[in-house]
């Protein structure tokens, strides 16, 4: 039994470490100064088509005795952090992604003014890359004319001096926050941020969610996991199954590379970070090992994003484990970036939205599960016979597989064996039988998820 709990404590500080190698690489290039996002990656799979739509179902957060780390209230915003949420909430409600806000990106909650790309995006006689560039000279005009007002109202002493009601508007922010100096401070370009909406984006994903979310808080519980914890995804990929960010993480929990290969997640042409119960079950070993690690969820939570072993650092560092106060502490960009100090505070306005989602978006509604049946793969299967099952759908294959490469088809390989695919229910029988029947080929059985 000894021999047994010492392997147990070594694998599980291994995780800790391999994690936290792979999320602070992360965390580290999502700190540099990134391009102006001014157009989101296309939503793949939000068609009613594909799965029919139920009514909607409103999330039961009730009692979760014995669930790691629950008590009463768990995810209630902190005071401190209600300006933050509030910002987060009107993106995920209010902007679409069409629109957006130039912004402090330390006073978050400070709008400077409201951007609207209606009429770029109305314009048929632009190329994409045209309406690119001109949605970016729009963005660089606006935080222009915002560096030009804080300069100009960090001359004031008093109210009554300014005309202008924008200038007084920016000035008597500083001046209810008792911190006239800070405007000096926030008139620099670097702190002048622009934030795209959500809000086209967010209805979506509460549409797809309704195909996964249940599966997926099944998962938590038997791991002993809160099931708020699942809302997380509406924050890291908005349930875009094929969401690929540019430093490598991917699928509905946007999991980096060098989390997932010790897990046998990678094969040529399978990744299972894009499959969605596969990714949720990482994603829960990822979630309480942070948990076990820092002993606070919300640190937790942002060390999805930042890494355990840096949020433990900036724990010990600032003698506490509050993250209002870390957020407010710490002003390091490089060790604590935008992201990271927003994470959390996304979370929550994205778990209240979707809580309430009937208030923002009408008549919402739940995508139904799709009606498909898992088959385990006992050799390799060619793509294109794959892609018969779904009567030469690629578009439908890649939504019901997205842990399968397209490219397996265009370069005229197989899907390894051992490898679970998913196939319409209605055509389970035909792809048996097609298998059954191809010569020097085992029948594949219809599978049970592995663990």
């Amino acid at each position: 039994m000894k021999s047994s709990s010492f392997c147990l404590q070594v694998g599980f500080i291994f995780f800790v470490m391999a994690f936290a190698v792979s999320q602070s690489q992360a965390s580290l290039q999502s700190s540099m100064r990134r391009p102006t996002i001014v157009t989101h990656q296309n939503f793949f799979g939000e068609s009613e088509e594909l799965s029919g739509s139920r009514m909607w179902r409103s999330p039961k957060y009730l009692s979760q005795r014995g669930v790691m780390g629950w008590e009463k209230n768990l995810f209630s915003t902190p005071a401190e952090m209600k300006p933050r949420v509030q910002f987060w909430k009107d993106i995920y409600t209010k902007y679409s992604t069409k629109q957006g806000v130039i912004h402090d990106s330390e006073n978050i909650d400070l709008v400077y003014s409201e951007v609207d790309f209606s009429d770029i995006e109305a314009n048929r006689n632009l190329s994409g890359i045209e309406k690119e560039k001109m949605k970016k000279k729009r963005i660089d005009d606006g935080k222009a004319e915002a560096l030009s007002r804080l300069k100009r109202v960090a001359k004031f002493s008093h109210e009554a001096e300014i005309k202008n009601k924008e200038d007084r508007r920016v000035w008597r922010y500083f001046f209810e926050n008792n911190d006239l100096k800070g405007i000096t401070k926030a008139a620099n370009i670097d702190r002048i941020r622009f934030q795209l909406g959500l809000s086209d984006r967010m209805r979506k994903a509460i549409f797809v969610s309704g195909r996964y979310l249940e599966e997926m808080e099944e998962i938590f519980r038997e791991e002993g996991l809160p099931i708020e914890l699942t809302r997380l995804v509406f924050v890291e990929s908005s349930f875009n199954v094929m969401a690929r960010s540019k430093v490598g993480a991917s699928g509905l929990w946007q999991i980096m590379p060098g989390t997932a290969k010790p897990y046998g997640y990678l094969r040529e042409g399978v990744d299972k970070r894009n499959h969605p119960m596969y990714a949720t079950r990482l994603a829960a070993k990822i979630l309480k090992g942070a948990y076990g690690l820092l002993q606070s969820w919300p640190l937790a939570i942002t060390a999805y994003n930042h890494g355990p072993s840096g949020m433990k650092r900036l724990s010990q560092r600032y003698k506490t484990d509050d993250i209002a106060e870390l957020i407010e502490k710490v002003n390091h960009h490089e060790t604590f970036g935008f992201a990271s100090k927003n994470f959390y505070a996304s979370f929550l306005a994205a778990l209240e939205v979707e809580q309430n989602s009937p208030l923002h978006f009408k008549n919402i509604v739940w995508s139904k599960p799709f009606d498909a049946k898992p088959i385990l793969l006992s050799s390799s299967l060619e793509f294109s016979r794959l892609l018969n099952w779904f009567g030469g759908d690629e578009y439908k294959l890649q939504v019901f597989n997205p842990h399968i490469s397209k490219s397996l088809m265009s370069l005229n390989k197989h899907i390894p064996h051992n490898t679970e695919i998913y196939v319409p229910a209605e055509r389970f029988t035909a792809a048996i039988v097609d298998l059954a029947f191809k010569p020097n080929r085992k029948v594949a059985s219809e599978s049970k998820r592995e663990n």
